[in-house]
Formats: structure tokens, C-alpha cells, sequence
């Protein structure tokens, strides 16, 4: 079940919407109404949804603040604009703005709207996915390396602050590639886990360790000496 937030201040498009979606026979959607912006914002503070259906008239304007305003609360949430024929170049002007994608209302049969959602809920995903592999290592967990130079910048400003010196340290494992060709590729990822498991226990807690990539791991140690 796909949970669907409707955004649509009228109440013969919402019918019309909710009764495409009724039809649909790959998924099955769960649709809630809201009549405004404020309506639904109140809506996401008490439930979760997959997706935001957003009549492209409520996106507010040619700036669509309404729309910037939505996805400054739920950035990870995706939105599919419903428009008229009339409004296509204002709906592409709101891609770049934060929707995943948008439907022309006279085409919006329900397996184009279907797809669109679900094509605008992976496309999220994907955003979400891509945005956590580059502050975390998703094979050991470790912070990623986008994450660890931040982390770098801001040492380096508290040690010139404080006058106390810290400590980089680069760690490469030998012969990964030999054991992938070995042995295979599960086993050098057993060992790069086993590696990141064994820095991880041997510094402090508040200190950093990451993988930067391929056999290459950082560690970053404040106060050091």
C-alpha cells in the first residue's frame, strides 16, 4: 500500500484523483486529502507518507515557495506535480525547485499517474541512497570520505584555537587485490569490516576513522601528543 498525500483544493479533482488511483492494478494507493500547504504540513507532523501529489496551482507561483517550503520540511520526500496542459513550462520551471516529476492533468490516465509516483518515490530513494554513501561507508560503516575531510576543517580550526595538535593517520591494506583474486570478493570485504572493526576499537570514541576508499582508511585523532 502506497500512502499518498493530496494536495488539491478542490473537491471535484480530489474525487477525480483518488478514483484514478482506485484503478490502478499494479499498486494499490492509500489517499489523504489536504486542502492547503498548512493543511497538509499539519498532516506530515502526524503520519508518514510515500509520496505528495501537489496541484502545481498551490505550489506558490512562479517562485513555487510553497513547493520550496514543503521540501525544506520533508527534503526526502518526494513530490509529483499535477497540472494543466497550460501550466507545462511552469511545472518543468519546478523540477529544478525540489519535485521529482509532474502529470498533465488530460493525461493523467491511472497508470501514467501510478508510474510517475512510483517512478518520483524511487528517484528519491536513489537521491537518499547517494547522499548517505557519501558521509557513511555503507561495506564498514565508517564515515565516508566527503564526511571526513569536514571533519578534517573543523580539527584543524579547534587546534588553532586551542594550540593542541592532532594527528592524521592514512592506512593501507596490502595485497587486496591478491586476496580478491584469490579468494574472492566476500572474503577482501571480510577483511576490509574486520580492518575498520579493528581501528574503530583502537582509538577513542570521539576520534574519527574512515574509509576512504578502495583499501585506503583514515584516521583522524584530536588532542594528539
Amino acid at each position: 500500500m502506497i500512502k499518498v498525500l493530496l494536495i488539491e483544493d478542490r473537491t471535484a479533482d480530489e474525487i477525480e484523483v483518488s478514483a484514478r488511483l482506485g484503478r490502478t492494478r499494479r499498486e494499490s494507493f492509500e489517499v489523504t486529502p489536504a486542502a492547503s500547504m498548512d493543511a497538509a504540513i499539519e498532516r506530515l507532523a502526524d503520519e508518514t507518507f510515500d509520496v505528495v501529489l501537489l496541484e502545481l496551482r498551490l505550489a506558490g507561483g512562479d517562485e513555487a515557495t510553497e513547493l520550496v517550503r514543503l521540501k525544506d520540511l520533508t527534503p526526502t520526500l518526494p513530490v509529483v506535480l499535477l497540472c494543466t496542459q497550460d501550466e507545462n513550462d511552469a511545472a518543468i520551471r519546478a523540477l529544478d525547485l525540489g519535485a521529482e516529476d509532474y502529470v498533465v492533468h488530460d493525461h493523467g490516465t491511472p497508470e501514467l499517474l501510478a508510474r510517475s509516483m512510483l517512478f518520483a518515490i524511487e528517484r528519491a530513494s536513489a537521491a537518499a541512497r547517494l547522499a548517505l554513501f557519501s558521509t557513511q561507508d555503507p561495506l564498514t560503516g565508517l564515515v565516508g570520505g566527503a564526511l571526513f575531510r569536514d571533519r578534517i576543517a573543523e580539527a584543524l580550526a579547534r587546534s588553532e584555537r586551542s594550540g593542541r595538535p592532532g594527528a592524521i593517520f592514512v592506512v593501507n591494506v596490502d595485497a587486496l587485490q591478491t586476496i580478491n583474486e584469490e579468494y574472492g570478493n566476500e572474503v577482501g570485504d571480510l577483511l576490509l569490516q574486520h580492518v575498520a572493526s579493528r581501528l574503530r576499537n583502537s582509538v577513542r570514541p570521539y576520534d574519527v576513522v574512515s574509509r576512504l576508499g578502495g583499501d585506503v582508511f583514515g584516521v583522524l585523532l584530536e588532542e594528539f601528543g
